[in-house]
């Protein structure tokens, strides 16, 4: 059967479809009739007349007649020169040709008899090596018993019984027993079949020599004729985007100048949050090393057992109650590690704490974002606004790819398109995370980040190619295109939307300086080191608080270990 006829396994809300489907609008108990009459030119072009004669127990308006136009091959099939012996509208949506056939204004019951006529443009034949005839007489998404069916299929070629295969059934039967003749000439199919059962069609499929169909319509033209402006107009809004990185998303580069001191007032937490995007438990470790260095702790160290048995363990006094904080996230962590009512003198284990400790570090690890607000912020606010218009230009984008997708039908774009742009979002929003997962955007290594994305790219492709394959029972290959089109520029669309994300001024210089000083911890020179220790001591602390910050506490333990001060 057409492939289109999937459409009633697929969704059982919509339409019921055949190649040509009749989803009638009331109930038939006998009596039902159809003869079906096919003109076959060479142009592929079938000139269709369906008669109907169909009982009404109850008095109805009419019934829907829905023509499929997407053929089995994933191209598109043109239905025009629509006739009725009654009353009739046409609604084209989804890929289908609606025809509802009655009259509004009067009801009808008992025997009533229709003929509906319109031609049917399949296009060129897809085919390698042959041409094909492939009609289906009755659709299989009839909901009534047909008591007979007539048909007659006229054709300009010689046909050969050898060459003219039959299928009756339901949805997916091969074969099948039908009777029919050939005409003497060898040109006409005519038969009749009976006792069809709801849900069961008929099936014909010819076998013609290759180029049996002359001066066919291109059915792909369809799509390049609406493919190239769409696609010219795709690339423009592509191009917007890029426009609007370049401008408003690229950051200056930063220059690494050497400095002997830290960013100014940023505490070794706050630093890990610009760099890392947020701060753990070692970050918070390092505040105590920070506190020792401003002189609001003092912290000893004891070692018990000898040789192999020996054992280290630390603990800290407290020297200031209230000391000058630089964020709030500093001052809930001093809380949490002296607590509440910081008493001068009073010493803490930290091999003591529960899980009270742990729940005030993330509370505090969790504040830091706060304190990158207003003056402090990390992104520029020309950046913010230029990334949500190109967020806007891609749901515009996404509404032209998938028009251009399903070749030039926009009715037929709309739902593919929103949830594809839904999709879209939920790339874009872990790509945003990856590529600006801090304003020093070092968290994540490029390897990392490639293969993250290429994970979130085959979980877009095949989110996009089940919901429009088994959600709107799009064709196979139609739905693959789609993923495929919309999963490559939704990767394209979150790249570059993300990239839009330029630090502010404030981001920029706190960043220079943390690079500087990180230069300054790992290309010290010894000596120099050990005579600036020797000046002061308790630089050992303000130089270990940030280098565990900065992935650089190996370094400096090793290289101090032995010094007299320390």
């Amino acid at each position: 059967m057409l492939n289109s006829s999937k459409l009633q396994m697929k969704r059982s809300f919509l339409l019921f479809l055949g190649c040509f489907v009749l989803l009638p609008l009331f109930a038939v108990d006998s009596g039902n009739e159809i003869a079906v009459k096919v003109v076959a030119n060479k142009n592929n072009v079938l000139d269709v007349q369906e008669n109907y004669q169909l009982f009404f127990d109850s008095p109805r308006h009419g019934f829907y007649r829905v023509i499929p136009t997407n053929s089995s091959n994933d191209y598109m099939v043109r239905v025009s020169d629509i006739r009725c012996s009654e009353k009739f509208s046409v609604d084209r949506q989804s890929g289908n040709v609606m025809v509802k056939v009655g009259d509004p204004d009067r009801l009808v019951s008992g025997v009533q008899h229709y003929t509906l006529s319109y031609s049917y443009d399949i296009g060129a034949d897809q085919n390698d090596g042959y041409d094909q005839l492939y009609y289906n007489i009755l659709g299989t998404g009839w909901q009534l018993p047909f008591d007979r069916l007539d048909f007659t299929i006229q054709t300009p070629f010689d046909l050969r019984n050898d060459r003219i295969v039959f299928s009756r059934g339901a949805y997916g039967s091969v074969g099948g027993n039908v009777n029919y003749t050939l005409s003497d000439d060898g040109k006409t199919i005519s038969g009749t079949a009976y006792g069809f059962a709801p849900g069961e069609g008929l099936t014909v499929n010819v076998r013609l020599p290759d180029g049996s169909f002359v001066g066919a319509r291109d059915p792909i033209g369809i799509a390049r004729g609406f493919f190239v402006p769409y696609l010219a107009l795709l690339v423009l809004l592509l191009g917007l985007v890029f426009a609007l990185y370049l401008k408003y998303g690229k950051d200056e580069k930063l220059i690494d100048v050497e400095t002997f001191d830290p960013p100014d007032d940023l505490s070794p937490m706050l630093l890990a949050h610009l760099l890392k995007g947020s701060a753990n438990d070692s970050d918070a470790v390092a505040m105590l090393f920070y506190w020792a260095d401003k002189g609001y702790i003092s912290i000893q160290e004891e070692e018990t057992g000898k040789g192999m048995f020996a054992k280290k363990s630390y603990t800290y006094t407290c020297l200031a109650a209230a000391p000058k904080f630089t964020s709030t996230a500093e001052e809930q962590l001093y809380h949490v590690f002296l607590g509440a009512t910081p008493v001068v003198g009073m010493s803490h284990d930290p091999s003591q704490f529960g899980s009270s400790f742990v729940e005030g570090l993330r509370r505090a690890e969790t504040e830091c974002a706060s304190y990158f607000e207003g003056e402090h912020s990390l992104k520029n606010k020309k950046s913010k606004r230029a990334k949500l218009l190109a967020i806007l230009l891609g749901a515009v984008a996404f509404v032209v790819l998938s028009i251009a997708l399903g070749k030039g039908i926009p009715a037929a774009a709309i739902a593919p398109s929103l949830l594809c742009f839904l999709l879209f979002l939920v790339l874009y929003v872990p790509t945003d995370r990856l590529i600006n997962h801090s304003a020093g955007k070092k968290i994540f290594s490029k390897a990392g980040k490639i293969v993250g994305i290429s994970l979130l790219f085959l979980i877009v492709c095949a989110a996009d190619f089940l919901i429009i394959e088994f959600l709107l029972a799009f064709p196979t290959a139609l739905s693959f295109r789609y993923a495929l089109g919309t999963g490559i520029f939704s990767l394209l669309l979150s790249i570059l939307t993300a990239a839009i994300e330029k630090r502010s001024p404030y981001a920029q210089q706190i960043l220079q300086q943390a690079l500087g000083f990180k230069s300054f911890i790992e290309y010290v020179e010894l000596d120099k080191l050990k005579r600036l220790i020797d000046e002061q001591p308790m630089l050992y602390y303000h130089l270990l608080s940030y280098a565990i910050v900065l992935g650089l506490e190996k370094k400096v333990v090793e290289e101090i270990r032995d010094f007299p001060s320390r």
